[in-house]
């Protein structure tokens, strides 16, 4: 398996926030080490110690390698690409094919709504628009005044851009009171590949504006 600059990845790593998974992009390859963009969260980069393990997943697409492929390897240096802040990191095994894993979350604020699923698969006519507030390519968390029932099947459309508008079905998975309202983890359910691919690259792009502000010193 051949990894690519410019490749999304997703790294699994332990900080002192626990075990996490984010997303990041390959920058450069060379032998056993990969450059990758240092991930992000809250607006600063990842604390993680030098020799710390990192784990590396990427999906390939095309014919010759397809599928989910995962690598071990451990933090060897943190150092910054032009204005992009970089990690490379040595891989200690090689690549392996895996099933599909987990997604990062990314804080947004999009607008979006949800219809109930009336019997026989109707979708209602009455929406209720929705503040979401972060997402992520397995789902999304929203606030809401009213109460919804824990696996409550709903209809969402998420507004990614002004042209960009995703159509999905998504199953309440937890729910959190917060200040007088819910908060309310949402699972998608069997959300289509483009779609989730399209999420994931909204989610990429947003960290690259996390990283912009960084730079430039923004909250």
């Amino acid at each position: 398996m051949v990894l690519k600059p410019n490749e999304i990845i997703h790294v699994k790593l332990k900080n002192d926030s626990g075990e996490q998974v984010y997303l990041s992009r390959v920058e450069d390859v060379s032998g056993n080490e990969i450059m990758i963009a240092a991930p992000i969260e809250g607006g600063a980069i990842v604390p993680v110690h030098l020799g710390s393990k990192i784990e590396i997943t990427v999906k390939k697409e095309d014919p010759v390698q397809q599928g989910r492929f995962q690598a071990v390897g451990i933090l060897k240096q943190r150092n910054s690409r032009g204005r992009v802040p970089v990690f490379i990191v040595e891989l200690t095994g090689g690549w392996k094919k895996i099933q599909e894993r987990n997604f990062v979350r990314v804080e947004v604020l999009l607008n979006g709504a949800f219809a109930p699923i009336l019997e026989g698969d109707k979708i209602s006519a009455k929406s209720t628009d929705i503040y979401i507030k972060d997402l992520s390519g397995g789902g999304f968390l929203f606030a809401h005044d009213e109460e919804i029932s824990v696996g409550t099947d709903l209809m969402f459309t998420i507004k990614l851009s002004k042209d960009t508008v995703i159509s999905c079905q998504g199953r309440i998975m937890r729910v959190k009171q917060v200040d007088g309202t819910y908060e309310y983890g949402v699972s998608f359910v069997d959300l289509d590949e483009s779609s989730r691919q399209k999420i994931i690259q909204f989610v990429y792009r947003r960290q690259l504006e996390i990283y912009k502000k960084l730079e430039k010193g923004q909250p």
